[in-house]
């Protein structure tokens, strides 16, 4: 794929607002730390935000109940910390940041000679592995899937926290 100067100059004369928007996609980000976001919050949150308080309520419920049923209070300690652990599980993995691509500046020439592909929505190179959600409206690195469960793309190095949290539910409900 041949590169033309045209196609640079014209992604370079987007506005400053519209740069940012675009690299950061539909998230929302708050916190700073060296530069850097700290929590990301996704396009879904409309979704997301009633379905966190619902997993909190019903959490709440079990616990109520495992306390009211059960004889021992060991299993209504247990009941607790499995839903705090999977409650913090589950809000790391929809604050934290699912891979975005934030390429320094495009090297015009290097991509003439090269003739890598690139993303043109995101202005970044695109590699193996790094995909352009259209729900996100950014590049991901190790893109697995879009979830609107958690707001976000789940890249393939966040699958961890999910299995972790399908454990604590099941052993939560094995306990209830």
């Amino acid at each position: 794929m041949k590169i033309d100067q045209k196609d640079f100059i014209q992604l370079e004369q987007e506005d400053d607002k519209k740069d940012f928007y675009r690299r950061l996609g539909r998230f929302i980000t708050f916190g700073r730390w060296r530069g850097k976001p700290l929590f990301y919050l996704g396009p879904d949150y409309r979704f997301f935000m009633p379905m966190y308080f619902a997993l909190i309520v019903a959490s709440v419920v079990c616990c109520y109940f495992c306390n009211q049923l059960q004889e021992s209070q060991w299993s209504f300690v247990g009941a607790v910390s499995i839903s705090i652990l999977e409650l913090f599980i589950y809000a790391i993995t929809a604050f934290k940041d699912p891979g975005i691509v934030q390429d320094p500046e495009l090297d015009i020439e290097e991509l003439q000679h090269n003739s890598q592909s690139i993303c043109y929505q995101c202005k970044v190179h695109k590699k193996k592995g790094r995909y352009h959600c259209e729900f996100c409206d950014v590049c991901i690195d190790g893109h697995d899937h879009h979830c609107p469960w958690t707001s976000k793309c789940i890249e393939i190095n966040e699958l961890n926290c999910i299995i972790r949290r399908y454990c604590f539910n099941n052993i939560f409900f094995e306990e209830t």
